[in-house]
């Protein structure tokens, strides 16, 4: 864990879940070693779900990965390697089993070292096996290299929409050290942070079809390490992902 993070967080309530959906339903108490933080902003989310990353391999009950033995977890973080061969590319992907509607989410992350990789941290509609990509939507936070915050969706006449815009604020250093991704998200307006500076706001009203919006569903976290045919091995990192809902008024 890195020191900002570390100094600010204090150990509260985790849930997790096989099933997305029904992710308000079950609410077991957290491992000893996996405290999970209490938000920095008490007064308006409760923390949900989480990964700190402090066991020796990855939590199969909480990640949903084709290759886990490929991540490697030390020094509180998860680290993601992957080699491509000079022919193919190599992917390396892990989603989570817990989806959020509505709520905010942070992901502390470290870049891969060289442009010849690319990594995006995101969220996707549970509903992408019945109405597939990209009509169940899709929200990424960071697409590495670019910097840019991705919204895909189809609107109300059926068009494919891809709405990528470079950062307002773009950091610098992002594979020299952890930078905090987050995203707070209610029935009106999804906004993206990257260390707490605002890069995006989108109004949930402009994926409005006739009877659907992707974004009045739960979503949940994909991240994603792809290493161009030809390059050796990259590799990036994850430090922490925390979920947070909206803390609920005294006595509902």
């Amino acid at each position: 864990m890195n020191l900002f993070s570390s100094c600010i967080w204090v150990g509260v309530l985790a849930l997790w879940m096989t099933n997305p959906v029904e992710a308000a339903e079950s609410s077991p108490l957290p491992p000893a070693d996996r405290k999970p933080p209490a938000s920095i902003f008490p007064e308006k989310w409760d923390y949900v779900w989480g990964d700190e990353f402090l066991g020796t391999q990855l939590d199969t009950q909480k990640w949903q990965a084709l290759t886990p033995e490929k991540l490697t977890l030390s020094q509180s973080a998860c680290i993601f390697s992957a080699t491509a061969s000079a022919d193919s590319s190599a992917v390396l992907e892990i989603t989570s089993k817990y989806a959020l509607k509505y709520g905010r989410m942070e992901v502390s992350a470290q870049m891969p070292s060289e442009d010849q990789a690319s990594f995006s941290i995101g969220l996707l509609g549970i509903s992408r096996d019945t109405v597939f990509w990209p009509t169940c939507g899709e929200l990424i936070l960071q697409q590495y290299p670019t910097s840019s915050v991705v919204v895909n969706y189809e609107d109300a006449a059926g068009e494919f929409i891809n709405r990528a815009t470079p950062y307002v604020y773009p950091p610098k250093g992002l594979n020299q050290k952890f930078y905090t991704y987050a995203v707070e998200w209610n029935q009106d307006n999804i906004k993206v942070f990257v260390n707490n500076q605002l890069q995006l706001l989108f109004k949930v009203s402009d994926a409005d079809m006739a009877d659907y919006n992707p974004f009045r569903n739960p979503h949940t976290l994909r991240v994603k390490l792809n290493v161009k045919a030809g390059h050796s091995s990259h590799s990036a990192k994850l430090d922490y992902v925390r979920f947070y809902a909206p803390k609920r008024e005294a006595g509902k």
